[in-house]
């Protein structure tokens, strides 16, 4: 009988009960496409992928094949921040501060965040990133240079870029953010479980508001042991097409900027919080499963975080409109699907099928990046009431029942969307946002 642990909410201690929502006031990203979500988003609109040949390895590996690969991280476009704080980062880090200035050029009343009220906002701001690999390329690439040139080149000033929460201690530093600064270390699921995770501090009280999100950069050394291990391949992958070659390696760095209703940024109104302007979307439940016996119970365990999810929300199965899944052109795409359709026919019912979206087909498998990215796709999605077509076309013989994935930009029917990712390991992590209208 496949086993899972569902890592029910209901079982930590001190996490209130479901339907508090937390708005959403800004969505950052640094990709292949550009250096803000809404370039991303047009992206995804208009079928593009990021696809590209990989640049030559500095250590004589052979050719990788295709990779999404951010064109310019050195640009200067960080909401302020002086570009000479930016020479000694990685390229993680500076995907990372890049994608944070773009969420917060975002915000619609950006006010709250100067003068004492937001000196007070900053100070309970907590940022939570989370990667696989890392600064991965500046670790070799500082170590290859202590190989060669002996201790004489060690400097803590350099190594201290290397460790896996640098990128969020850039944030913190760079926008004076002065509550929890974590690195959440995971697979491909990651980016997504550090917004699972913000929710969790917001509704606790442990922050005002949260800067969270996840990051990945290119090195050759990674990418080789990826396709090695087979979780990407040399090529674009086709999600639940019954492919398991998997997709190219992507890279880049997404999050979202979300506020807690008791905030000083939030006023009370007929029993809720509202923002004005109002915010992008609501972040409202998430769940978690893991499949202790690997693929014979991955299906089940994405149902269980996306019922999960729904409940934690405060809604119904029958109000989810989109689903935006981590498919890339494996085996376990069809897993994924099969889960989250078993828990949306749970609804019971003639309710239409919910759209599914997969990003991951334009911008490869970016681990912290992409699982993030799904997140930020699902805000706006809602913001703008559509969703994303699928690229490539997915099988429809091959999506369970209750999914339908669509050629254009289709309305979203239903004021729910879900991201869901599930890693090879077999966790899976739903996050629920509601639609602001």
């Amino acid at each position: 009988m496949a086993k899972v642990d569902p890592l029910e909410k209901s079982c930590r201690p001190g996490v209130p009960v479901p339907g508090a929502p937390v708005p959403v006031t800004g969505v950052g990203a640094v990709s292949s496409f550009g250096r803000d979500a809404a370039a991303l988003w047009s992206a995804l609109l208009n079928l593009r992928s990021a696809a590209v040949p990989s640049p030559p390895s500095p250590r004589t590996l052979e050719p990788l094949g295709l990779a999404g690969l951010v064109k310019d991280p050195d640009a200067a476009d960080t909401d302020g921040v002086d570009p000479r704080a930016l020479r000694r980062l990685s390229r993680l880090s500076r995907h990372v501060v890049g994608s944070v200035a773009s969420a917060f050029r975002s915000v619609r009343d950006r006010d709250r965040w100067d003068g004492e009220e937001g000196g007070a906002l900053r100070d309970a701001t907590a940022v939570v990133i989370g990667t696989s690999f890392g600064s991965s390329a500046y670790h070799f690439e500082y170590y290859e240079k202590l190989f060669r040139g002996g201790w004489k080149d060690a400097s803590p000033l350099l190594f201290s870029e290397s460790v896996m929460n640098a990128a969020a201690g850039h944030v913190s530093i760079l926008w004076k953010l002065r509550g929890a600064s974590l690195a959440l270390i995971g697979g491909e699921e990651v980016g997504l479980a550090a917004i699972a995770d913000a929710l969790d501090r917001l509704r606790l009280g442990e922050a005002r508001a949260v800067v969270a999100g996840g990051a990945e950069e290119y090195c050759d050394f990674v990418h080789a042991a990826l396709r090695t291990a087979g979780l990407v391949s040399a090529e674009e992958g086709s999600p639940c097409s019954g492919s398991e070659a998997g997709t190219f390696f992507g890279e880049g760095a997404a999050c979202i900027v979300a506020e807690a209703n008791g905030s000083s940024s939030a006023r009370a109104s007929g029993g809720s919080a509202v923002l004005d302007p109002a915010p992008l979307a609501w972040l409202a439940g998430c769940g978690e499963a893991r499949a202790l016996d690997g693929a014979p119970s991955i299906a089940i365990a994405v149902e269980s975080a996306v019922r999960q999810a729904v409940a934690d929300a405060g809604a119904e199965l029958s109000d989810v409109g989109l689903v935006v899944a981590s498919g890339a052109g494996r085996s376990i795409d069809v897993l994924e699907a099969e889960g989250v359709s078993r828990a949306l026919e749970r609804s019971g019912g003639s309710r239409r099928a919910a759209i599914l979206c997969t990003p991951k087909s334009a911008l490869g498998e970016g681990f912290g990046f992409t699982s993030a990215a799904q997140a930020v796709v699902a805000v706006l999605a809602l913001a703008e009431g559509i969703a994303p077509p699928s690229r490539p076309q997915a099988d429809p013989q091959r999506l369970p029942r209750g999914l339908r994935a669509l050629p254009t930009p289709a309305r979203i029917e239903g004021p729910l969307a879900l991201a869901v990712s599930v890693s090879s390991r077999g966790r899976a992590v739903a996050v629920a946002f509601r639609a602001e209208r």
